[in-house]
């Protein structure tokens, strides 16, 4: 139901509707010519686009990782295959065992506190409805997750609906401003008693990005999953 719409320009482009193609084109809010040169990798390889981002930005799946407990662990993390087109992609997804993985780990966490999970997005009915609607349904132009967005815009005000950022600012902005005035007192901690959990955490990584604010801005979901994978009760 919230799908972002993956896929759907290459499926333009290879199925020959290239007027409509052309129009999603201009639609976009970076230049043509770059557009273009990151859809022409995902042609070749529906994978690179990322791949060179993350080769980029130094920042794949095992940033703050530690390097010999990615090397036991890659055997068993989850494979997915880029596709081209939206139902390619959206089956991909489904079959990838990612979702099923996040329900577990929120069910584990929410068991002890009282709180039971529910996913009405993933019933059954729901999916077959979504998964047999055209394209367009999930992107025009440059607004991604179309269907979710047209569907809540007479619920919510116009700037959570078309809002692009995952970042809830309202909640994640106050807790990054205390993380940031608390890494002092975290550092302290981490030198006084180095945590059970350290193996499994690139410490080096961590103790650079907790002595830099913005190193940790830069990426503050990461930093936080791992000092709180940490466990320093």
């Amino acid at each position: 139901m919230s799908f972002n719409g993956r896929g759907h320009w290459p499926q333009l482009l290879l199925s020959g509707r290239w007027r409509k193609f052309a129009a999603e084109c201009r639609a976009q809010d970076e230049p043509t010519w770059r557009f273009l040169g990151r859809l022409g990798l995902e042609l070749l390889h529906p994978s690179l686009p990322m791949w060179l981002r993350r080769l980029r930005e130094g920042s794949g799946n095992t940033w703050l990782v530690h390097p010999g407990f990615a090397r036991r662990a890659k055997p068993l993390a989850i494979r997915f295959r880029r596709a081209i087109g939206v139902r390619s992609t959206q089956l991909a997804l489904l079959r990838a065992g990612h979702l099923a993985q996040r329900m577990e780990g929120w069910a584990a966490s929410g068991g002890p506190r009282g709180i039971e999970y529910r996913y009405p997005l993933l019933d059954r009915r729901l999916l077959e409805f979504v998964l047999g609607l055209p394209p367009e349904q999930f992107v025009r132009g440059k607004e991604r997750r179309w269907l979710m967005r047209n569907a809540l815009r007479s619920v919510l005000p116009p700037e959570v609906c078309w809002h692009r950022s995952k970042l809830d600012p309202a909640r994640c902005e106050a807790m990054i401003d205390a993380f940031c005035a608390a890494m002092p007192a975290i550092r302290r901690g981490l030198a006084a008693r180095p945590p059970r959990r350290a193996s499994y955490v690139d410490m080096r990584t961590l103790e650079k990005c907790l002595a830099d604010p913005a190193e940790f801005r830069a990426r503050p979901g990461r930093v936080l999953r791992a000092w709180s994978f940490l466990d320093f009760s």
